[in-house]
Parts: C-alpha cells; sequence; structure tokens
C-alpha cells in the first residue's frame, strides 16, 4: 500500500444567525506572555460556558512590583488568507492613571472596566507582589463599540516605566475573540476554517489548497494536482478530531476505511462512502470509476 494524498480539513461548528440577532464577542483562544523577571507560575486558559459565552482564567505570582504602569491595546482583524492584520486600535495609556481618574482615554477606561469586574487587580497603583488572578473574564458587548463579524486578537502589552531607565515589557497577552451575531435558536453550518494537501511526489505533483470565504457562514475549498501515477484500487481512510479547550485535537466518534473503487462503482455502501461519493461527484473531476487515470485531477 502507498500513500498517495492526505487532505487535513478543519471545519468551525457555527450557527447561521438572524437578521435582528446581537452581537457578541466570544473567547476563543488566550496566550499568555509573561516577562519571568516579573511574573511566574502562570497559567491561562479559556472556559465554554455556553453556545455564545466562553471565559478566560488567568494566574500568576507577581514577583516585581508595578508602580507606573502602562498597557499597549493594539487589535488586529483577521483576514481571508487567515492572517491578523492591524485595525483601528493602536493606542497606549498609563493604566495608573486610569485608575487613579487622571487620564480618561475611552479604551483605558473600557480596560479598566474588565480589571474591576473580573481580576483582583483592582485597586490604585502600586501592585504589589502576591498571586494576580483572573476569573470568569469576557469582553462584554455592552464595553467595546460594536466591530464588524469577524475574528480578532486583541493583543495587551504590559509595560513598566521608569524614571532613571528605559521602560521594560512586563507581559504580553494575546486574546482571542470571535466578533459574531447571538441566536437563540441557531441554525448550525459547518463553516471551513483551513485546508491542508499533502501528498507522495512519487504519485501526485503541483498541489495546490487553499480556503476562498464566500460570506460569514461559508468558504469553499479550492484543490488541484497533477495526478503522475494512476490510482487503480484506492482507499480512503476518515477520521474526525474535535479541538479541546487546550487547543488539541482528540479522535472523535469517527475514523473509518473503505476502498474508493468499490464506492464509485457503487459496490459497497458503507454509512459515510456514500456521503464522499456525493461531495466527489458534485465538486471533483474524480467523479467516475476507477481507474483515476493520469491527468491533471
Amino acid at each position: 500500500m502507498h500513500l498517495t494524498f492526505v487532505v487535513i480539513l478543519c471545519l468551525s461548528h457555527l450557527s447561521q444567525m438572524r437578521a435582528n440577532s446581537q452581537i457578541v464577542y466570544k473567547s476563543t483562544n488566550i496566550e499568555c506572555f509573561p516577562d519571568p523577571a516579573f511574573a511566574v507560575n502562570s497559567t491561562c486558559r479559556i472556559r465554554a460556558v455556553n453556545w455564545n459565552k466562553a471565559v478566560a482564567q488567568m494566574d500568576c505570582d507577581l514577583i516585581t512590583p508595578l508602580a507606573n504602569t502602562s498597557v499597549q491595546i493594539e487589535v488586529f482583524k483577521k483576514s481571508d488568507n487567515n492572517r491578523y492584520q492591524p485595525f483601528l486600535v493602536n493606542v497606549t495609556v498609563n493604566m495608573c492613571d486610569v485608575i487613579s481618574k487622571r487620564n480618561f482615554i475611552p479604551y483605558g477606561t473600557m480596560f479598566w472596566k474588565i480589571l474591576k469586574k473580573h481580576t483582583n487587580v483592582n485597586h490604585s497603583c502600586p501592585i504589589m507582589p502576591g498571586h494576580l488572578i483572573a476569573r470568569n473574564l469576557y469582553i462584554d458587548k455592552n464595553i467595546l463599540p460594536r466591530f464588524p463579524l469577524a475574528f480578532y486578537q486583541i493583543y495587551l502589552k504590559v509595560i513598566e516605566n521608569y524614571a532613571d531607565r528605559p521602560s521594560r515589557t512586563a507581559g504580553v497577552i494575546k486574546f482571542y475573540v470571535q466578533a459574531r451575531e447571538m441566536s437563540t435558536d441557531p441554525t448550525i453550518v459547518y463553516k471551513l476554517k483551513n485546508i491542508e494537501c499533502i501528498a507522495n511526489p512519487k504519485r501526485v505533483e503541483n498541489i495546490s489548497c487553499f480556503i476562498k470565504a464566500i460570506n460569514w457562514n461559508k468558504a469553499v475549498a479550492q484543490m488541484d494536482c497533477d495526478l503522475i501515477l494512476p490510482l487503480r484500487n484506492t482507499s480512503i481512510e476518515i477520521a474526525v478530531l474535535k479541538k479541546n479547550y487546550n487547543n488539541q485535537y482528540h479522535p472523535f466518534l469517527i475514523n473509518v476505511t473503505f476502498n474508493a473503487c468499490d464506492m464509485l462503482s457503487s459496490r459497497k455502501y458503507l454509512p459515510y462512502a456514500p456521503i464522499v461519493r456525493k461531495v466527489m461527484k458534485i465538486y471533483t473531476n474524480v467523479n467516475h470509476t476507477c481507474p483515476i487515470t493520469v491527468k491533471s485531477s
């Protein structure tokens, strides 16, 4: 048996929203990068609450006091090619001034509201060494301005300022959210998020695989390759993996292997084989019985 081709398809489980539904900002991931000179024993994770809400839980031990602290707040929007691009917001605010009400920059005030509600960093400077926590932290739709429906990264850089030497970064937090419409009765859709194609170069060449966004609820895959050896007796293995809260994929329900030639000639009716056959007939030129001959496929 020779491995010819592997396709890794990433789906997101979305809801098709109604026109009158509200915007929510659902947390999808969080990354924390403290400077070990300032904080140790840090943990950051996201916990799902329901379809429209997930919350962040964060812990660290502060070992150096924060006495004159600024926060750079920068927002990035995810583009159709899965890259984050700067989006509207890039401000640096002195949080000690905001907390003591000496500064009223809008995004600083929003950040302070979140700190007061969800963390024990809820008092004026200095922040003394000790255990810092954030519990059930999320972005309230009433705090943040209405953003377009998309995926965002909120980049937070904590900076300690000194009078006698250069400022130093105490840590960075990357908070990933999805601006989505909230519905009480969603219709399920499966939106493609990413695709990876891996081939045996002795059998396939000139491969291209990419995802093209159509609208908020739909994206489609475009795939091309040149087959250089015919496929005469070909099997397909289908395995589904589900992403957990630690951003790791684990096996989920389905792991089947069937003969694709039997499927195409209707000699085999395993449950998932007809599904694959329908997809191939509609969207590919591999829509006939074996052998699959040597030509552009």
